[in-house]
């Protein structure tokens, strides 16, 4: 018999664990009488080594089999067994730190892979506290999780509005402090970085009112601060202690900032011309805000005003710059905030487009250099900086008189707003993909032969640096979707056909082809890279059987770094209802939902989960009543929260197991502290005799 040499004494117990390589088994040893305990464990085949945790609760062995068994020490049991790899060789030893990490080494593949620690396997749900606030509503997280905001507006049938605010604590389970009440129908909150305050918002017909909250007293911070006009958005400072604030009146944007340590003012309303577009565009530390609006309806010609705030004292910077033509996105800063770039549109059907780019100095407030222009439509959004922040790049878009088009490119220098480089000019449809580290852009442009009808894919590589085009790549087909490696080394182009869903990885830098072209069936959407080294990408296509109205969803690994396709494709019934990954433990989580009218008739959801590393299936499809709902994942990526409406389930993704039973009458609307270690569902009753509303936060406890 062969035994494992690295024979590991468990802490706190008085045990020598052996491995059997020829048996598959691990035997235990008591340590005072020299004896060999009855009830050898059975594990994997060839086991070559074992360790045992610091509390000496958990024992790992790891297989001959690229797999490793682990084990209750208390029980003797296998409470899971993990694979790590799919060649099945190599000779592996596992250990664990004094953290709880557990590792693994293979010979063969020469890594050390980190597995789930066992003490994030949940095993049992558990409510262990609920509020009630008057009125219909929804709970929100804390940025830390240790906090639960219940938020109530109206009933259908009140004549008041009222937004009713209660704190709870996530840990107990009960509310902390008294609920807070405002005049007003709610608007989303807004929480501060540090996650100690809340600013509360309530929108009435004519004017606004805002109250900040303690989270940790579940307090109201100050007195309520009452604005004129219709609601807008909230904005937070870097350290919480500022809170912008915009209202729209009369053909006019105001904007307030609030202190959110006193409740108070600081400086002056500020007045904007025009209705507002969109949310303050804030720099990086917060201590800038763009405002940007739309000429009144009663104003020509078509104008797009863009102020600058200093949220430190509340007062605008410089005069608000005057842009001829209809904003097309909010405002693009550069890394550091020194420069804001805006896109606008001028022109109309009969006499073409032009698409313009505005670079702004956003320490002054003032316009750089002169507004330039495209031939086309601005159908590409915003400017886009490298990463450097000292180029900007626009695109536009012309279509020609037999449904052909073409895509042009313009990188501006950010000191002078001035054109560099040739841009570029590509017939086709073109979409645009910023790598990573923000210095390529790649354009995909699709064309058809007005003569032959044949489709073409076009890819060209723009070196922003230069402003010159570096690389041209042509593909059949046309063009689905493109997915960049965070380096922007690697572009996986999907692009589709009569045939299927192909799949080419491309080199950026070369313009060659990586592998072969994978070729998928059915239709692809929603595809993305999902590793951080960007070495995997999940490929997902739908194939819909019209005869029997039966759509599946499929799920493939890609191995961008070869071309690949790694482990199998999985399938799911029904169509696509959320894809979840955990960057930490590489895990999918997809769900699925399915009418089934033209089958069993009984709505459906299923879920499953998905080992990118190995391409392969954990565990088994989770099939679950009825057919809608929602999917959430823990942010370690340990657990994921499935709820239908009926039933609610938590898996485990390290195996892709169920915990316990599907929970039922426990709201909806599922949350996820940060460890995973509570969920909160929100539940609304009506009571018939007291035409009441009430809403329900519940917390369940996962261990």
């Amino acid at each position: 018999m062969n035994f494992d040499t690295s024979q590991i004494r468990a802490k706190r117990q008085r045990s020598l664990y052996v491995a059997s390589q020829t048996g598959g088994t691990l035997s235990t040893i008591d340590t005072a009488t020299n004896t060999v305990m009855p009830g050898a464990v059975t594990v994997g085949p060839a086991p070559g080594s074992v360790a045992v945790s610091a509390d000496g609760s958990v024992a790992y062995v790891a297989n001959g089999n690229d797999t490793v068994s682990v084990i209750n020490t208390a029980t003797s049991a296998v409470v899971s067994t993990v694979r790590f790899d799919t060649d099945a060789t190599g000779a592996h030893a596992v250990a664990v730190a004094p953290s709880g990490a557990v590792y693994v080494t293979d010979a063969t593949d020469r890594t050390v892979r980190v597995l789930v620690q066992p003490s994030l396997i949940a095993t049992s749900v558990t409510k262990i506290g609920s509020v009630g606030v008057s009125g219909v509503g929804s709970t929100l997280l804390s940025n830390d999780g240790t906090r639960a905001l219940v938020i109530t507006g109206p009933s259908p049938i009140s004549t008041t509005s009222t937004t009713r605010v209660a704190v709870i604590d996530t840990a107990t389970g009960k509310q902390v402090g008294s609920t807070v009440s405002i005049a007003g129908k709610p608007v989303v909150p807004a929480f501060s970085a540090d996650g100690t305050r809340v600013v509360i918002t309530a929108a009435g017909t004519t004017a606004t009112q805002l109250a900040v909250i303690d989270l940790a007293t579940g307090k109201q911070t100050g007195t309520t601060l009452t604005l004129p006009g219709a609601v807008g958005v909230q904005l937070l400072s870097a350290d919480g202690s500022r809170a912008l604030t915009t209202t729209y009146g009369s053909g006019t944007t105001q904007v307030a900032v609030l202190d959110t340590l006193t409740g108070a003012q600081t400086g002056t309303t500020v007045s904007v011309t025009g209705n507002q577009l969109e949310a303050p565009v804030l720099n990086a530390d917060r201590t800038r805000a763009l405002i940007t609006t739309s000429r009144p309806i009663w104003e020509t010609p078509d104008t797009t005003r863009v102020a600058v705030l200093d949220t430190t004292t509340g007062t605008q910077l410089g005069t608000t710059v005057e842009i001829a033509g209809n904003e097309v996105a909010p405002p693009a800063l550069n890394t550091d905030g020194s420069r804001a770039a805006i896109s606008t549109q001028i022109g109309d059907f009969a006499s073409g487009y032009t698409t313009q780019a505005t670079v702004i100095n956003v320490a002054t407030g003032a316009q750089i250099g002169s507004t330039q222009g495209l031939e086309g439509q601005a159908v590409y959004g915003a400017p886009v900086f490298n990463a450097t922040g000292d180029r900007v790049v626009f695109m536009a878009r012309t279509e020609g008189p037999v449904g052909t088009f073409t895509t042009r490119l313009t990188v501006l220098d950010a000191a002078t707003g001035a054109p560099v480089g040739a841009g570029l000019v590509v017939d086709g449809d073109g979409a645009r993909e910023l790598s990573a580290d923000r210095t390529r852009m790649v354009i995909t442009a699709t064309s058809t032969d007005p003569v032959t009808q044949v489709v073409t894919t076009k890819l060209a590589t723009v070196d922003l640096a230069t402003g010159n085009q570096v690389g041209d790549v042509a593909l059949p087909g046309t063009w689905r979707s493109l997915l960049l490696t965070p380096d922007g080394g690697r572009a996986a182009t999907i692009t589709e056909d009569n045939a299927g869903t192909h799949v080419a990885v491309i080199d950026t830098l070369t313009g060659a082809q990586t592998g072969t072209t994978l070729n998928l069936a059915g239709t692809e959407f929603g595809s993305r890279v999902i590793s951080v080294d960007g070495s995997r990408a999940l490929i997902v296509t739908a194939v819909y059987n019209g005869a029997t109205s039966i759509n599946t969803e499929r799920l493939t690994v890609l191995d961008t770094t070869t071309g690949a396709q790694v482990g199998n494709t999985l399938t799911l019934t029904g169509f696509l209802n959320g894809v979840q990954y955990s960057p930490d433990t590489d895990r999918v989580v997809a769900m699925t939902i399915s009418s089934n009218f033209n089958t069993t008739g009984v709505p459906t959801s299923q879920v499953a989960v998905l080992d990118t590393t190995t391409g392969l299936q954990l565990g088994s499809t989770l099939t679950l009543k009825p057919d809608n709902g929602y999917l959430v994942l823990s942010a370690g990526g340990t657990r994921a929260v499935v709820s239908t409406g009926s039933q609610f389930v938590v898996i485990n993704t390290t195996n892709g197991t169920q915990v316990g039973g599907a929970l039922t009458g426990v709201g909806s609307n599922p949350l996820l502290t940060a460890d995973g270690s509570r969920a909160l569902t929100t539940g609304v009753s009506y009571n018939f005799w007291t035409r009441t509303y009430t809403t329900t936060a519940r917390v369940l406890k996962i261990v």
